[in-house]
């Protein structure tokens, strides 16, 4: 049998431990960004509903009527109903509380060129001192309608250029997505709205690194469930690359990091 010298076993524990402290920081890395994905995710969910309801067309009948869908503490100033290009604003004032119990505080400005149901109209979205919880959010969203699909639903494209501050740490969201209204566009009831999203962007990180971001299965967002149900997202980060699967379609807040085959469960 062969002894190692101490000095020889030295370097292979240190190896050992070397190629350990690597998977263990890319695993860290990773569920981070994962972490900052959920983290983005819950935050514009606290105020994408209020802009989705507040500019969809008025429908007939006993249907949902869009600004019975808001919060009684959110004050909604509108500069004519109809009436185009037309200015909506949305003020949570000094605190509203909304969904998931999250506090919303200061103003949504929304600005549409044309009722959001005429293909070509824009619709885009500004904040103005605008938090939720002790999350400050900035940046535009623009809208752009691309008319209903064969089966009637709403579509548009859409660009995200936002930037999410907590405890003054700093997330960078610049994103194109093509968007479906799958359901609850035209139903009595308000909120029980059903989404696919597609496309691709970039999250930038508080230390700077730059993580892209591709949709390779389109997203389900279900506004009853509260939660991404379906879908997957592919992440390639300065460590390398890793898949984030929302899972089957299934009401929940679970989700799956995939990295070199392994798979890690996350929280949303």
């Amino acid at each position: 049998m062969k002894v190692l010298s101490s000095k020889t076993f030295l370097f292979a524990v240190l190896g050992s431990l070397v190629l350990v402290g690597c998977k263990q920081q890319r695993l860290d890395n990773d569920t981070t960004a994962s972490e900052n994905e959920a983290f983005i995710q819950a935050n514009e969910r606290a105020f994408e509903n209020d802009i989705e309801e507040s500019t969809r067309s008025v429908l007939v009948n006993d249907q949902c009527n869009p600004l019975n869908y808001l919060n009684d503490c959110v004050e909604v100033t509108d500069s004519g109903e109809g009436v185009y290009p037309r200015e909506i604003i949305l003020d949570y004032g000094d605190g509203c509380l909304g969904q998931g119990g999250r506090i919303r505080y200061g103003q949504i400005i929304i600005n549409l060129s044309d009722d959001m149901g005429v293909e070509g109209a824009t619709r885009t979205v500004t904040f103005q001192d605008f938090a939720v919880n002790n999350t400050y959010i900035e940046g535009t969203r623009v809208a752009i309608s691309q008319g209903t699909n064969g089966e009637g639903q709403p579509q548009w494209t859409r660009t995200v250029d936002m930037t999410f501050t907590r405890n003054g740490n700093e997330l960078g969201r610049n994103f194109n997505q093509d968007v479906t209204w799958l359901s609850g566009y035209n139903t009595e009831e308000c909120g029980d709205n059903v989404f696919q999203i597609s496309g691709s962007g970039s999250v930038t990180r508080p230390n700077g690194n730059v993580v892209t971001r591709t949709i390779i299965s389109p997203l389900i967002v279900d506004k009853v469930c509260g939660y991404t149900v379906q879908g997957v997202i592919v992440v390639d980060a300065p460590l390398g690359q890793r898949t984030l699967d929302f899972g089957d379609g299934s009401c929940d807040d679970d989700a799956i990091v995939i990295i070199d085959g392994e798979e890690f469960p996350i929280d949303l």
